[in-house]
């Protein structure tokens, strides 16, 4: 795990609206990006006498995901112009460590992710997945017996459905999961013939 570490000031009349700004929209378009291996981000504020002083810590799996963030010269500091003009001083070049352990309190509470949206991302997943099912359903039952089509169909919708979940959950992207669907499909159309094969016998 990559910690990419940087720091901006602003005056104190400036301060809100560039707090505003990351939380709103500069965050909003990182994570958009759907980058492979990005975790999250944390927003740090100290108010000191004349100035506001603002850490961000951005946390990797590697640093090639860094690299896919910030591009190869990976320590220049990301930064749009619009945060630019409301700062007064920031740190040119990120700072970036390895994290060598990260020691959390079990005993805490934390706050849970609402049963709905559990409920929801996981319903999304499914239908995604009982589409890609249908389709495959549809498309080799011209060809292929109803039961190995039927199979296939099976196979195809659940790994989709894994997929999904990865997608929304994890925040991996399609362009990374399809290849995967691609092997993981034919493997649990294999697995699944294997089965019912072993259970007829």
């Amino acid at each position: 795990m990559i910690s990419r570490i940087w720091h901006g000031w602003t005056t104190r009349e400036n301060a809100d609206a560039y707090e505003a700004l990351l939380r709103h929209e500069i965050f909003a378009g990182i994570v958009a990006r759907r980058i492979d291996g990005f975790h999250d981000i944390d927003l740090l504020r100290r108010d000191h006498a004349h100035e506001v002083e603002f850490v961000t810590i951005m946390r990797f799996a590697s640093l090639g995901a860094v690299q896919a963030f910030a591009g190869a010269d990976h320590e220049t500091a990301v930064v749009p112009p619009a945060a630019r003009a409301l700062l007064s001083r920031l740190d040119a070049r990120s700072a970036h460590y390895e994290v060598r352990e990260r020691c959390t309190n079990a005993g805490a509470s934390h706050a849970a992710t609402p049963l709905s949206l559990e409920l929801g991302v996981f319903l999304v997943a499914v239908v995604l997945g009982s589409l890609g099912g249908v389709a495959t359903s549809m498309l080799l039952g011209r060809w292929l017996a109803p039961a190995t089509a039927a199979t296939a169909a099976l196979a195809v919708a659940t790994t989709c459905t894994g997929a999904a979940h990865s997608h929304f959950v994890h925040r991996q992207s399609w362009a990374h999961l399809i290849p995967k669907v691609g092997v993981g499909a034919p493997l649990a159309y294999g697995v699944m013939r294997v089965v019912h094969a072993l259970v007829g016998a």
